[in-house]
């Protein structure tokens, strides 16, 4: 189990809510954690914040090497701890699987998950450490941060852990499309399909240019860099028009489904 001790004041609420933290193991203090800025609820800031330390620095400093991220559904009352933990790490086991599916299936390095004891408050939390190849574009970073938070939702389909690849997928567009379009059901709809190809072209996409050119604002072409995920690529409003061209061309030149 990781130990972390959050920097300042967290108010307890009655209601969970996604908490985003970038956070990374300290390589002074082995089995802690630290943590570079303020919790985030919305996942499209958190691939933000990654933005602006790899454009900041060097685009290989270690804090935006790996895909890192302390998770958590906030300061529960006391009385509560218990519940809002286990939930916790119910949901991100659950969301551990889906992401590990993925990365097996195009033969990534397997994203971790660890358990997290914070030292100072009673807040409960979980950390993922998945490989860099996560970090070498926001639209696959993008696609990372809404796995890690998948296994929360109750729709997610029955005996998710005993799913081959395949039928993973078909499992998660079926229990999607009967939400409608709302929440993460609307980006597993819009999107899922495209995860593959997407990563099965990351050498040809992202291979032999810096890391840090793949992240720069120049491509937006003046578009709000916050939003640009994965859907954005996809349903064709992002600001980066060269990538999803060279996405899309090659996907149809290697006939890849």
């Amino acid at each position: 189990m990781l130990k972390f001790k959050y920097p300042s004041r967290w108010e307890a609420s009655g209601y969970p809510t996604n908490y985003y933290l970038h956070t990374y193991p300290n390589i002074k203090s082995a089995g802690w954690l630290t943590s570079h800025g303020s919790p985030n609820n919305c996942r499209e800031f958190f691939v933000r914040s990654y933005r602006e330390k790899i454009n900041a620095r060097d685009g290989f400093t270690r804090w935006a090497l790996n895909a890192c991220c302390l998770f958590s559904y906030g300061r529960p009352e006391p009385h509560n701890f218990e519940v809002w933990r286990d939930n916790l790490e119910n949901d991100a086991e659950k969301s551990l699987f889906i992401t590990n599916s993925f990365e097996k299936r195009y033969g990534w390095p397997l994203t971790k998950l660890h358990l997290v004891e914070c030292e100072n408050i009673k807040i409960p939390f979980v950390f993922f450490h998945g490989p860099r190849k996560w970090t070498m574009s926001p639209y696959l970073l993008s696609i990372w941060s809404l796995c890690i938070r998948l296994g929360q939702n109750k729709w997610m389909p029955e005996k998710l852990t005993s799913l081959d690849h395949k039928n993973l997928i078909r499992q998660l567009l079926i229990a999607a499309k009967l939400q409608g379009d709302i929440g993460d059901a609307w980006q597993i709809s819009t999107t899922i399909k495209e995860w593959g190809p997407f990563m099965s072209l990351y050498k040809d996409l992202f291979g032999g240019i810096n890391r840090k050119e793949h992240w720069a604002t120049s491509h937006l072409n003046g578009s709000n860099d916050r939003p640009e995920g994965i859907m954005m690529l996809i349903n064709g409003s992002t600001g980066y028009k060269t990538l999803r061209e060279k996405y899309f061309r090659l996907k149809k030149e290697k006939n890849i489904k």
